[in-house]
């Protein structure tokens, strides 16, 4: 509001200056005028007068006497208000109104009575000897047959005179002071109407300088503060689309650089980071807003990826490279790929950064590579044995029966061993790759869990293993699929009576905990070392590989176990101990 005041003083201040400056000036010249006019009336006042004493004088110029002369004089002066005296030739004085001329100078040297002999009229204005006082003189000569016989003069006190122009001075400084208030303050009041629109654009600008693109024009009119009023209000609708359109382009923009699975890096001429997405964050394991505007060898610090700028920035030629990258839990394989940004054709004025993470893929390969290695070796041993028992027979048709029917039972073991491995193989395949469709629906979790248990109980009595449950009566419900979590508590079952010599035992437990459905399945079996209980759950993983495929493990199934509770949002674990048995956990969500 300080600034618009400003603008508000300034203005009427500039007015007031001009309007005080034309007062004057006209104060000045009216002044002058009326002094000039005043001085030329009273010029022709006593000329008048000096021409009406003239005529009477004529006579006593001449010589005759006439009776009473000096009082006519001297009456006639009363009359006028002015001082009459009436001059010979020679200068000496004939009559006065105010001074006996006996006691009067020669006056042929006067300058109104020289002015009145060379001009035929006199004025001067002077300080009189004689009554001590300014005057003003005028003299005109009095002719008889073209010859100069006398000169009379009329004379009148410039105090009247000073006293009328100070009242017309007076006068007119009233009237111009009146006029200049009232001027000042029409100026003001014009002032304010010429201002107060503008400040209101003024402010209304401020607000939309300050984001509020919203706020509109108060002023109306077509007048030149109307139509910058429109054009204000125009300008900020302008603005407001067009900021709209670069948010718009923005936050697409930012979705799509957040959504991208590659990284990407923009630097421009000075190596200063522009650009840097989250996924090329995680990849340098450096924060976007942390490198915005700073240096990439401050910012980045990974000497590889700076100098493959540097080199792009230096030589204008798109580069590609393939950086290993330190990370606290694995070591990260990034592409890179680099390009030169130009203008005007050549001028190089940054690069862009294409970071492409191949850390899954060649772990995805490494696991499609262990996967098949680790399928091939199962697969081998089953089909070796088959092999070597079916030539065995064809080579001997003689062979006794007995013999033949065992090597026939290896080989019902096998292919048994051999479309078990392939079955679970398929079932793993399907689970990880979702072909498997889950048919969820809310089920209690402890019929299951009494259904599976009373289903191996026969095969626990035959290995002499004490096999007890302890489930309550209440439902356990949850959301899954019956065969999916039949096959993870089969799985957990026959794991366990696998592992438990005779006379151990297996205790299946379940319970409720807040929002969670939770069971466990816990042996007295050989039990699991340390070092193995972070890898049991992957795809043929075995503690002991030749009791494993003694009693016919496909090394799958606690894979399988695995994928089935995290399909249905779950979590598996196991704590175990060498020697004393092993207690595998589930928790699924309760649906109660």
């Amino acid at each position: 509001m300080q600034h618009r005041n400003r603008f508000l003083w300034k203005l009427f201040s500039g007015y007031a200056a001009l309007l005080l400056l034309g007062v004057l000036v006209t104060g000045v010249t009216i002044e002058r005028r009326i002094s000039s006019d005043a001085l030329r009336e009273l010029e022709a006042a006593l000329e008048g007068k000096a021409i009406f004493l003239r005529e009477i004088s004529l006579k006593p110029l001449q010589g005759v006497q006439v009776a009473g002369f000096p009082a006519e004089v001297a009456e006639l002066s009363h009359a006028s208000g002015t001082r009459l005296t009436v001059i010979t030739r020679a200068g000496a004085v004939l009559a006065d109104s105010h001074e006996d001329p006996a006691t009067m100078e020669n006056h042929v040297s006067r300058p109104e009575i020289v002015q009145a002999l060379n001009h035929g009229r006199g004025i001067e204005m002077r300080f009189s000897q004689t009554l001590e006082e300014q005057m003003m003189y005028v003299a005109l000569p009095v002719v008889e047959g073209g010859e100069t016989i006398g000169f009379v003069r009329c004379a009148l006190p410039l105090t009247d005179v000073k006293r009328r122009l100070a009242e017309l001075r007076a006068i007119i400084g009233i009237g111009l002071l009146v006029s200049l208030a009232l001027s000042l303050a029409l100026g003001w009041v014009l002032a304010r109407r010429i201002t107060w629109p503008l400040m209101q654009v003024t402010q209304t600008a401020e607000l939309i300088a300050g984001g509020n693109l919203d706020e509109r024009m108060p002023v109306q009119g077509t007048d030149e503060v109307g139509v910058l009023a429109k054009a204000v209000g125009d300008m900020a609708a302008s603005m407001r689309e067009r900021i709209e359109t670069i948010s718009r382009d923005r936050n697409r923009l930012s979705a799509i650089l957040a959504g991208m699975a590659e990284g990407l890096v923009a630097v421009d001429a000075a190596e200063k980071v522009v650009l840097l997405n989250h996924a090329a964050g995680r990849m340098l394991g450096v924060k976007p807003e942390d490198c915005i505007g700073r240096q990439t060898y401050e910012s980045i610090r990974i000497s590889g990826l700076v100098e493959v700028i540097e080199h792009t920035l230096k030589h204008g030629q798109m580069t590609e490279d393939r950086l290993t990258l330190l990370d606290k839990n694995q070591d990260r394989t990034v592409d890179v790929l680099t390009s030169p940004l130009k203008e005007d054709g050549n001028r190089i004025v940054g690069v862009v950064v294409v970071l492409r993470d191949l850390t899954r893929i060649r772990h995805l390969e490494n696991l499609r590579q262990e996967f098949v290695a680790n399928a091939s070796h199962e697969l081998k041993s089953p089909l070796t044995s088959i092999r070597g028992l079916t030539d065995t027979l064809l080579d001997d048709p003689q062979m006794e029966a007995q013999t033949r029917s065992h090597f026939l039972s290896l080989i019902q073991q096998d292919t048994g061993r051999l479309s078990q491995l392939i079955n679970d193989m398929l079932t793993l395949s399907q689970i990880e790759s979702s072909e498997q469709t889950l048919d969820l629906r809310p089920i209690d979790l402890a019929d299951l869990l009494r259904d599976e248990t009373a289903a191996l109980e026969t095969l626990a009595q035959t290995r002499q293993i004490d096999l007890n449950a302890d489930i309550p009566d209440t439902p356990l419900l949850v959301v899954g699929d019956d065969a999916a979590l039949c096959e993870m508590i089969n799985n957990l079952l026959d794991n366990a009576l696998k592992y438990t010599a005779a006379g151990g035992q297996i205790r299946i437990r379940s319970w409720a905990d807040g929002n969670r459905i939770s069971f466990s399945v816990a042996d007295t079996g050989v039990g699991i070392a340390a070092e193995h209980l972070g890898h049991i759950f992957e795809r043929f993983y075995r503690v002991d590989k030749a009791r494993s495929r003694e009693l016919g493990g496909t090394g799958l199934g606690l894979a399988i176990v695995k994928h089935i509770v995290l399909a249905h949002g779950g979590e598996v674990s196991v704590t175990s101990t060498p020697g004393k048995g092993s207690t595998f956990t589930v928790q699924l969500p309760s649906c109660q």
